[in-house]
């Protein structure tokens, strides 16, 4: 549903990020939903892509580098530029 990252050389942040938020294919589960908050509607409107687009965005950002991964628990009225922006 939303895929993100950032760029970490000596543990510093050198100001280059992923972000895209994913077009559903499937109905979102109302736990998910509640996780999350992000809701089929407002992901149907705003998505950057499905996820075969969006998976080949990723790949082509991170090269052959390393991944680390970290959840967090985000609210429906938060925006995806708000998110692009906190970094």
């Amino acid at each position: 549903i939303d895929i993100g990252g950032i760029e970490l050389i000596n543990g510093k942040i050198t100001g280059r990020k992923f972000q895209a938020y994913i077009k559903p294919w499937a109905k979102i589960h109302n736990q998910a939903f509640k996780l999350h908050g992000l809701s089929e509607y407002w992901l149907n409107r705003n998505a950057d892509g499905d996820i075969y687009q969006i998976t080949q965005s990723f790949l082509e950002w991170i090269h052959s580098d390393c991944v680390c991964n970290q959840c967090k628990n985000l609210k429906p009225h938060e925006t995806k530029r708000k998110h692009k922006l906190k970094l």
